[in-house]
């Protein structure tokens, strides 16, 4: 068995990596999360996770490619699990986490000290296809001005009430005037540029001095937390194609394409402040958001074992104009 720092996402054997090496943390933390498309309490939807969880432990041990094992996941969600509640079958996994996020950046902003009554500029960097920012501009920004950020075409992306705007990756410039946004949410995509100071500094750039920022990332320390970074890149997988439904897929070319670059929430709180010249807000709410991923969670061993998930919350105030 190759050594974890050979298993990459490129590599296609972290499932491999996974469920054949003695590891009773990434073993579990795995078998979790593939259950979370089944209703475990129905008899007939956890007798299927089982046959399901069997084939992708087999495949991972005969060395099928981590490719094979996501279609396999996605055609026997598709076939047999989607169609029991079709009004519950994912799109993209987008609808469940806007309602989530809506709620917590409410309660973010709310402890930010920002009037929410005042006319207020709202920009989503990172927005994807935009239904998690549709959601947050109508739940938390009706009639204010609003501005979501990626790097998709024009396209790909649902924007009925907030101005898409597409930037190209290597450049990272935002069109928008210095010092002119008030609210700015990156939530779980910081990890997913290459250059994370150009992003931070173009971010800053834009954002009023007193203006705050939402972050929601992983927290993880690369060269400590190996198989945390394994479990995510799955997590990934999963998300982005396995789960999908048909015709949905929001990265089929997760084996051959996904980049990440993981860091500690104590690296990204740093670089926001040196190159961004954001610092974080504290608080007691605030710092439960902020701790959150040093949780630890219960698996079936009975064992405390360490979230591998790690996501957390960050909240931070533009303390200079740049």
């Amino acid at each position: 068995m190759d050594s974890i720092q050979n298993v990459s996402v490129q590599s296609q054997a972290q499932f491999k990596y996974a469920f054949c090496t003695y590891n009773p943390r990434l073993y579990y933390s795995l078998i979790q999360i593939l259950q979370k498309q089944f209703h475990m309490k129905n008899e007939q939807e956890s007798k299927l996770f089982y046959i399901m969880k069997k084939k992708i432990i087999d495949m991972s041990k005969t060395n099928r490619k981590d490719y094979d094992i996501y279609e396999y996941i996605h055609h026997f969600l598709n076939q047999y699990i989607y169609p029991l509640r079709p009004q519950h079958a994912p799109n993209h996994h987008n609808y469940g986490r806007s309602i989530s996020r809506v709620g917590e950046i409410r309660d973010l902003i709310t402890y930010s000290g920002i009037n929410k009554h005042d006319k207020l500029v709202y920009l989503d960097f990172g927005c994807n296809t935009g239904a998690i920012t549709t959601e947050i501009c109508s739940q938390l920004f009706p009639g204010q001005e609003c501005y979501g950020v990626d790097i998709l075409p024009s396209s790909d992306v649902d924007n009925k009430n907030y101005t898409y705007i597409q930037i190209d990756e290597k450049n990272a410039m935002i069109p928008l005037s210095d010092n002119s946004v008030d609210i700015i949410t990156s939530l779980m995509v910081l990890h997913h540029v290459d250059d994370s100071i150009k992003y931070i500094r173009e971010i800053s750039r834009i954002l009023k001095p007193g203006g705050i920022l939402i972050l929601k990332e992983h927290d993880i320390d690369g060269e400590l937390d190996a198989d945390g970074k394994v479990f995510l890149d799955i997590l990934h997988g999963l998300y982005s194609s396995a789960w999908a439904t048909y015709g949905n897929k929001e990265n089929p070319n997760h084996c051959i394409n996904y980049f990440a670059n993981y860091r500690k929430k104590e690296d990204w709180t740093s670089m926001l402040k040196d190159f961004g010249q954001i610092e974080r807000i504290s608080g007691n709410v605030i710092d439960r958001q902020y701790y959150i991923s040093d949780i630890k969670r219960v698996y079936e061993s009975g064992k405390f074992i360490r979230n591998l998930i790690h996501s957390y919350w960050y909240l931070g105030k533009k303390i200079s104009s740049t």
